[in-house]
């Protein structure tokens, strides 16, 4: 958030309103993983916003059985 406000020139910068902003942008871009780069929304192909929401979703499964297995790791019995 530092980066942005200094980049920017931007005062101090309310956390929920960097978030809103934030979301609304990062709704309007996909990471394409064919390609390796990021594309507006609106200009991606039904294959690309498939394929997009497939690697998001692995990313998402594989964050959860990381954060799965660190807490079953730090149980002691």
């Amino acid at each position: 958030m530092n980066i942005v406000k200094k980049t920017m020139g931007h005062g101090d910068i309310n956390v929920d309103v960097y978030s809103k902003v934030w979301d609304e942008c990062y709704s309007q871009v996909l990471f394409l993983p064919s390609k390796n780069r990021f594309t507006r929304a609106n200009a991606a192909s039904k294959k690309d916003r498939i394929e997009s929401a497939e690697q998001k979703l692995e990313v998402s499964f594989n964050s959860f059985i990381m954060i799965i297995s660190f807490s079953s790791s730090s149980i002691e019995i």
